[in-house]
C-alpha cells in the first residue's frame, strides 16, 4: 500500500438549483441558472509538521465558450475567529446562503453541518475565480478534510462549467517552511465539468 499524499483534493460535487430547492423554486428572469458546488481537500501533515496556511482557488470557465460562470455566493465567507458546533445552512429563494430559519412555505433547503473552522477569508463573489484562505490557530490546527461551498451562476445559454482547482499549503517542518504539493499524478487531473 502506497503512502497517502500530504495534500489532496477530492472530486467536487454538483447539484442543480432545481434539484436542491424543488419545483417551488423558479429561476429569476434573464435566463441564468444556478447550482451548488462542494469542494473538499485534505491535509495530512506527518510527525511534527504543521500546516500554517492553505489556499484553495476555483476558476470557472464555460464548457463550450461564451460568458463565464461566476461564484454567486460562497460559504464560508469569512470567519474572524474559531467556531465550533452544529449549525444549519439555508439556501433561500434568492439562491444565497443564510443561517436563518428556513420555512417549508418557501423554496428553501438546509444543510446540517458540524462546524470547526480555523480562521478563514473568502473572496471572489460575483467573479469567475473564487478563493478561500485558511489560517491555522493553536486550538484548531489545519489537519484533515476541509469543505467549502459555492453557489455558481451560469449565464444564459451556458449549461455546464469547466472548473480548475488549485491548492497551496504552507507547511512547517524541522527544515523550515515548505509548500505542500500535490503528487505529480494528481496535479495533472484538477479539472472537472459541473453540469
Amino acid at each position: 500500500m502506497k503512502a497517502m499524499p500530504r495534500v489532496s483534493i477530492g472530486k467536487p460535487d454538483w447539484w442543480t438549483g432545481q434539484k436542491i430547492l424543488g419545483d417551488a423554486w423558479k429561476a429569476p428572469e434573464g435566463g441564468y441558472s444556478y447550482g451548488l458546488a462542494r469542494f473538499a481537500f485534505s491535509l495530512r501533515p506527518e510527525g511534527k509538521q504543521e500546516v500554517r496556511r492553505t489556499e484553495l482557488v476555483v476558476d470557472f470557465q464555460p464548457e463550450d465558450g461564451g460568458a463565464r460562470p461566476i461564484a454567486f455566493d460562497l460559504e464560508p465567507r469569512a470567519e474572524t475567529e474559531e467556531q465550533t458546533g452544529a449549525f444549519t445552512l439555508g439556501i433561500g429563494p434568492d439562491f444565497r446562503f443564510s443561517s436563518v430559519a428556513v420555512t417549508l412555505a418557501k423554496a428553501e433547503t438546509t444543510i446540517n453541518l458540524r462546524r470547526v473552522f480555523p480562521v478563514i477569508t473568502a473572496d471572489g463573489i460575483g467573479e469567475s475565480t473564487a478563493r478561500w484562505v485558511f489560517a491555522a490557530r493553536p486550538a484548531h490546527p489545519l489537519v484533515g478534510s476541509q469543505i467549502v461551498y459555492a453557489i455558481v451562476q451560469m449565464p444564459p445559454g451556458v449549461e455546464a462549467a469547466r472548473i480548475s482547482l488549485y491548492l497551496n499549503a504552507e507547511m512547517i517542518t524541522g527544515f523550515g517552511p515548505i509548500k505542500g504539493l500535490l503528487p505529480k499524478d494528481e496535479a495533472c487531473d484538477l479539472g472537472w465539468t459541473l453540469k
